[in-house]
């Protein structure tokens, strides 16, 4: 009877465990999404934008004005870029595919991996192309990049007709 009940005790330790561990991770989750959200909003207030559309990935934030033609995205160290779309002649989608060596003398393979999925933005005067990555494969898991490919596809449809049509007055 006693092993009966150590083993209960154990289980019900693992299983604290496994919830404290989750509820840690989840408050950390959050943590980190607030600062991305507000890290956004202090580079709008900055460049006195006001971001119509926003999408919350992992690790950034992506934001357009629409009004000033601007796509916004701030990553988790902070960092900004700022893409003018009334300069930008195109923006594609792209997947980029990197290399994967394994085995070892005669067996040697080699294997095409997806490395990252993004958009690029094309600079109309200077050729500059600036990328933006929704999937890397250093940050994300496989299993996700379906689901961003889907989010990278949409903006590059919703970006590509504000930058195809004529910029509307202002008032």
């Amino acid at each position: 009877m006693s092993t009966i009940i150590t083993s209960l005790i154990i289980i019900a330790l693992i299983v604290a465990i496994v919830f404290v561990f989750k509820m840690i991770n989840k408050i950390h989750l959050k943590k980190v999404k607030d600062k991305l959200i507000s890290s956004l909003s202090h580079a709008g207030t900055r460049h006195e934008l006001s971001f119509t559309s926003q999408e919350l990935l992992r690790d950034k934030v992506i934001g357009v004005d629409g009004i000033h033609r601007k796509f916004v995205v701030v990553n988790e160290q902070e960092e900004c870029i700022i893409v003018n779309l009334e300069e930008v002649k195109n923006c594609r989608f792209q997947k980029n595919y990197g290399q994967v060596h394994y085995g070892d003398g005669t067996n040697r393979h080699v294997e095409n991996r997806l490395a990252t999925i993004g958009l690029l933005f094309e600079y109309e005067k200077n050729n500059k192309i600036v990328p933006v990555h929704f999937y890397d494969h250093s940050v994300y898991s496989f299993a996700e990049a379906d689901a961003l490919e889907a989010k990278a596809r949409d903006w590059e449809i919703i970006l590509s007709k504000m930058i195809s049509s004529p910029q509307m007055a202002r008032a």
